[in-house]
């Protein structure tokens, strides 16, 4: 595992619109460094069937890709919709038989809880021994607005059992084959969560590389820990989107062997 210099720590907690002026900048920035990469665009494939070498080599190159148009407008919107029912029908806080409208909350015949849920605008893992401790440094976690939730949702599991687009997306035939050319023919797909980030609201995510199992194997090379897809179902490009524009979701399916490592990224433009 990558070690990151520890943070530096001032005193005093920005609210949650001095933390977006603070970050405006930062986030321009990365914008414009994500579009000079060169590790985006749609997908195409070689004459073998297998992913384009140009794609590969920028792939292994810089850890990620991000694939623009995969994912069709009207899967999208059915997509957009089954998250919104899930969202709307979580438990009006951790451990609650109802949802917010009073009706009983998703779930709770499930043998694995769906949701978690965190403090707006925290943190849970960062810094922690979470998750083996992948998490290293905490997030900043502004004060919310006064009128904010105690508890907002911050993980949604078992979306294949909840979401019928979600199914179809997990198995999604260029999904699939961008799997086999990386992973080769044998491979598992064996997880998936949903992040939701409410603008305002939505809880923090720390930096990490999500492989734990493997860093010191005698066989290690740069594929053992498998990689998960990153599907972003709201334009999330721009700044104002996390913090007070849109809302976003992130829909992460694993594949792979063991724990998950590489980001393959499925960016959709924004359909209203």
């Amino acid at each position: 595992m990558t070690d990151v210099a520890d943070p530096v720590r001032t005193d005093g907690t920005p609210t949650r619109a001095e933390h977006f002026a603070e970050m405006a900048d930062y986030l321009a920035g990365g914008v414009e460094r994500a579009h000079e990469t060169g590790n985006r665009g749609p997908v195409r494939y070689g004459a073998d069937g297998r992913l384009h070498p140009d794609i590969l080599d920028a792939y292994w190159k810089h850890g990620f890709y991000v694939f623009t148009g995969v994912v069709g407008a009207d899967e999208i919107a059915e997509l957009r919709a089954d998250v919104a029912e899930v969202i709307e029908g979580a438990p009006v806080r951790e451990g609650a038989e109802v949802d917010r409208h009073g009706r009983p909350a998703l779930g709770r015949d499930f043998a694995v809880e769906p949701y978690i849920h965190v403090a707006p605008l925290s943190d849970p893992w960062g810094g922690t021994d979470a998750l083996a401790g992948r998490h290293q440094v905490q997030m900043d976690q502004p004060t919310p607005d006064a009128d904010a939730p105690h508890e907002v949702v911050y993980l949604i599991f078992g979306m294949c059992q909840s979401m019928p687009s979600a199914l179809r997306l997990y198995g999604h035939p260029d999904l699939m084959s961008i799997v086999e050319s990386i992973n080769g023919p044998d491979f598992v797909p064996y997880n998936d969560a949903i992040f939701v980030k409410e603008p305002g609201l939505g809880g923090s995510v720390a930096w990490h590389q999500d492989g734990v199992t493997h860093w010191d194997s005698p066989d290690w090379d740069m594929g053992i820990h498998g990689f998960n897809f990153q599907f972003v179902q709201h334009d999330c490009r721009q700044p104002e989107v996390h913090f007070g524009g849109e809302e976003r979701q992130h829909i992460r399916v694993g594949c792979g062997p063991c724990s998950l490592g590489h980001d393959v990224g499925v960016e959709q433009d924004a359909v209203h």
